[in-house]
């Protein structure tokens, strides 16, 4: 074939890489953990429990409610996942066009739909409740989260998720055009949130999702950084525990402790991702069949477990005691969500809905794109991978 260059689109890649769904369900148990300690009434006597000095039941408290910080590894894996078709392709071709369009239409039916019956399902009866109003609902539905009141407390996260949709492209043409200064960016990025008065959700949550592109950068590369990420991950969770004081100004126990902003957490999260594409038994862990069914169905459980668990903290745990009723909780909160993915997120993912709602997005995207004169694709270029 000679020299001739080759080229490849790089928004999809064939083969499921089944350990990120394990990566998933570690994530989304985290945080369910955490919803389960923070609901219970037992929460009073734990808040404010630092993690050290204290007896075993608050450390066991405080750690639960530590489980916040899956969302900061739903960040990293999300960088790591709509980064990781371009660089793939990137490594077999010597071009790749990402289609903006494409790549927003694929988010949108993706992320939407489920999110919208989500929405309905639990905004409906609190307008009847008067506990939120018609405005706080269509501002959520537009992913609008200033000042607005939300209809389930996991669904700030998905307002930042969407904004970072529409970064996601720029970033990731930097990481590939200019990766030095894509680090700069990020080193200024977390600079602003944590030594200035710039602190919007958005700042401080950044560094998790570009660490994602770096992570998947490494992996695709076999950066030798990764031989050592497992034991990064485990010293950056020890940092991340014992340096709380300083994220937080009330100590340990406030619950800025608990915020996705902090980058020990970040950079934790990140070394965690890249020790589970490296090392072998991790990544098998990562791979059994219980993980991966409840990575499959990680959004879903993100979506509906918060009033499941709380409502289940308030009922059970004076009748049967915090470990019965958390057990339950869980058992309830995985057996609910996995019917609610069957209904309301499966026909979006695994049918020939999705297809067809993407090429009706793509279409209208496109139009207004041409209407605007905003271009939806560019061309990357392969480059000499990160410095080994």
């Amino acid at each position: 074939m000679g020299a001739r260059r080759r080229r490849q689109r790089g928004y999809r890649v064939k083969e499921r890489i089944e350990y990120l769904d394990g990566l998933r369900a570690i994530a989304v148990l985290l945080v369910v953990l955490d919803h389960l300690a923070w609901h219970s009434p037992l929460l009073p006597n734990f808040a404010d429990a630092p993690v050290f000095g204290q007896t075993w039941p608050n450390i066991v408290a405080h750690l639960f409610l530590e489980g916040s910080h899956g969302v900061d590894l739903f960040f990293v894996i999300s960088g790591f996942c709509l980064s990781y078709p371009t660089l793939h392709a990137l490594k077999i071709a010597a071009h790749t066009d990402f289609d903006i369009g494409h790549f927003l239409a694929r988010r949108i039916v993706r992320i939407v739909p489920p999110f919208y019956c989500a929405l309905l399902l639990f905004g409906v009866p609190r307008i009847l409740q008067h506990d939120v109003g018609v405005t706080d609902l269509l501002k959520q539905a537009l992913f609008f989260n200033p000042g607005t009141a939300v209809v389930n407390e996991s669904f700030w996260t998905l307002a930042v998720e969407f904004r970072w949709y529409l970064c996601f492209p720029l970033l990731l043409w930097l990481w590939m055009r200019a990766p030095r200064i894509f680090l700069a960016l990020l080193i200024t990025d977390i600079a602003a949130f944590n030594l200035t008065t710039v602190c919007p959700i958005d700042v401080g949550t950044l560094p998790a999702f570009m660490l994602g592109i770096v992570a998947a950068d490494i992996q695709i590369n076999k950066h030798h950084i990764g031989r050592w990420a497992l034991l990064g991950s485990g010293v950056m969770l020890v940092a991340a525990i014992t340096l709380e004081p300083l994220f937080a100004p009330s100590g340990a126990h406030n619950t800025v402790s608990f915020a996705q902003t902090q980058i020990t957490w970040q950079v934790a999260a990140f070394f965690f991702v890249v020790a589970s594409g490296w090392n072998k038994y991790l990544r098998r862990l990562l791979s059994t069949r219980v993980l991966i069914a409840i990575g499959i169905a990680s959004y879903s459980i993100y979506l509906v477990h918060a009033p499941i668990v709380g409502a289940a903290d308030i009922w059970l745990t004076a009748r049967y005691g915090l470990v019965a009723a958390s057990l339950a909780g869980m058992i309830v909160t995985l057996a609910i969500s996995f019917e609610y993915w069957r209904l309301f997120e499966r026909p979006f993912v695994q049918s020939a809905l999705k297809p067809a709602l993407v090429s009706y997005v793509l279409r209208f995207l496109r139009r207004s794109a041409a209407y605007l004169g905003i271009p939806l694709a560019y061309q990357l270029d392969r480059r000499s991978p990160i410095s080994s």
